[in-house]
């Protein structure tokens, strides 16, 4: 048996869209039905959310939601724009000039079959969480603070042994597993290079992407889970 509990699903990124994840022209969608006047982003939010990689060449960077991630629903609900936001936690140098940056049309799509909320757009992992990515989430006193109460909560709800596998998507330095590895067998999964600082501490971590994978190769030297949790990163 698996207990997954997945805490504080929308990350900080990118969205696009109208209706069904779709992008058509025109600055407005005019029906004689409820979704008269529906706001429907331009056709150029695509073009906005490419960036020039590879010496001048062009690559997509970024994935339109077509249907939800849950249930499939391709009828998707635009709720709420929020303009364009940049990929965050970037340390220029002290004195650097200011240079164009990639921003991403961040927008909350609504699922009325299963009422998940998300975002629009699926931006690169690699973009959002390069392994330079210099944030530790063991800076922040309020998370300290409420991973604790995560592992407190978790003991109430659901009966965890010594033997039994909490793993962290999105792991960061550990700062979520410490709270559980001196009673429970823990393992993160992160991309960043901050990883290593959680392995420092003694918590074991795959330094990598969450992937397919990543998957096989955890059940494969782990074992299947009891708690899964994922702060933040699920959108």
């Amino acid at each position: 048996k698996v207990s997954i509990n997945f805490v504080s699903v929308l990350s900080l990124f990118p969205v696009p869209c109208g209706r069904g994840g779709s992008l058509r022209e025109g600055t407005a969608h005019h029906e004689n039905s409820k979704e008269a006047n529906r706001w429907q982003p331009r056709k150029d939010f695509l073009d906005e959310a490419i960036i020039k990689v590879n010496k001048g060449k062009m690559k997509e960077t970024s994935k339109v939601v077509e249907k939800c991630h849950v249930c499939g629903n391709e009828n998707l609900e635009p709720i709420l724009f929020l303009g364009y936001l940049p990929p965050v936690n970037q340390m220029h140098k002290v004195g650097e000039r200011p240079h164009e940056q990639p921003s991403y049309p961040a927008q909350l799509l609504y699922c009325e079959k299963c009422h998940l909320v998300q975002l629009g757009l699926i931006v690169n992992p690699k973009i959002l969480f390069p392994p330079e990515y210099p944030y530790t989430s063991s800076t922040t006193k309020i998370l300290r603070e409420n991973f604790a109460e995560l592992y407190k909560e978790c003991k109430t709800i659901i009966e965890l042994g010594k033997d039994d596998l909490v793993i962290d998507i999105g792991s960061n330095d550990g700062n979520l597993l410490s709270n559980f590895k001196d009673n429970h067998k823990v393992l993160g999964i992160t991309p960043e290079e901050i990883g290593k600082i959680a392995i420092e501490r003694g918590i074991p971590t795959i330094i990598d992407y969450f992937n397919a994978d990543v998957v096989g190769k955890v059940k494969k030297e782990h074992g299947k889970a009891k708690v899964i949790t994922a702060t933040n990163v699920f959108a």
